[in-house]
């Protein structure tokens, strides 16, 4: 680990910090666990998240050329939270600039090292620094907001015959007072990095983030659909003032059984949030009495927008 001085532009109050390598525990700040700051979709998302709770108000904006930072990309802000706990445990200096190669965050993340691997890793930079966030978490009063992107800036630093050295990248201090606050970061589980569903990987941070180390969890979805004036809803737990609820399952085996589901809709290019409420109720009718879920098809989907559009 090593600290240098940088004069370049606006980096030239920070040192540079060089992370420890891959070979670390995985560490994820919890208000990022908590709370919905990213697109759980593996389609571009420009639509806002515009949530309110109580105190707590998030806006996250996205720009149309790069999309919203996803779930996915969130990883690449474990790793910068893993580098910075290593090495405050370690007593050694950080600092918001930080530099690394994309070996080690992809190594880090389980990801391919080969150029698609690396190919995404900008990807996934760009969003990160593209998407705007405001949030009253962590502010002393709720009217107050923090403004920042994920990723103030970032660079690549290239040889003479244009070949990646390296990155260098500065996060906001919003994230990094986050980090250095002992009791606002957990460990991972780094069998996270292969859950490959956006809602599947959003429940892995819920259920730890509130679950912690206990041995005893209960594992329930439900898929509720926003209800217009004068229409019959069902109270929620913090959802003001209610759904209509079209999918409930408990257990494990078959909440899993829906992330399945919901990957195979993603795979087809559809926002699982946009899928027909019919086919929701299918599959509770189906789990329910054992049966196999029929798929949900493009085509399917089509006729589904088109009645859709009909009826508005």
């Amino acid at each position: 680990m090593r600290s240098l001085k940088t004069s370049d532009g606006g980096a030239g109050q920070l040192d540079l910090f060089v992370g420890a390598g891959s070979d670390i525990a995985a560490r994820d700040a919890q208000d990022l666990m908590a709370w919905p700051f990213f697109s759980l979709a593996k389609t571009k998302r420009v639509q806002p998240i515009d949530f309110r709770m109580g105190e707590v108000a998030i806006l996250v904006e996205a720009t149309a050329e790069h999309g919203m930072a996803t779930i996915w990309d969130a990883d690449v802000l474990i790793w910068v939270a893993s580098q910075i706990v290593e090495a405050r445990d370690a007593g050694k200096a950080t600092s918001r600039l930080i530099a690394a190669t994309p070996h080690e965050i992809l190594t880090f993340t389980r990801r391919g090292t080969g150029k698609a691997g690396y190919e995404r890793l900008k990807a996934a930079l760009d969003r990160l620094q593209s998407t705007s966030i405001a949030t009253s978490i962590r502010q002393a009063g709720a009217r107050r907001r923090r403004r920042f992107s994920w990723i103030n800036e970032w660079r690549e630093r290239l040889d003479d015959n244009g070949r990646a050295l390296g990155i260098e990248m500065i996060v906001p201090d919003w994230l990094y007072e986050g980090v250095l606050d002992r009791a606002l970061v957990l460990t991972i589980d780094p069998a996270y990095f292969a859950l490959t569903g956006g809602l599947e990987r959003w429940l892995y941070r819920i259920v730890r983030k509130h679950g912690g180390k206990q041995k005893t969890v209960r594992s329930t979805l439900t898929v509720a659909r926003a209800v217009g004036i004068g229409e019959p809803l069902t109270t929620i737990p913090q959802v003001d003032p209610g759904a209509q609820i079209l999918l409930s399952v408990r257990s494990w085996p078959k909440v899993r059984q829906v992330f399945a589901l919901i990957d195979a809709i993603e795979k087809d290019g559809i926002d699982p949030c946009d899928v027909a409420p019919d086919h929701w109720r299918h599959v509770h009718n189906r789990l329910a009495a054992g049966m196999q879920v029929r798929s949900y098809s493009p085509a399917r989907h089509g006729d589904w927008l088109r009645r859709r559009k009909l009826q508005a």
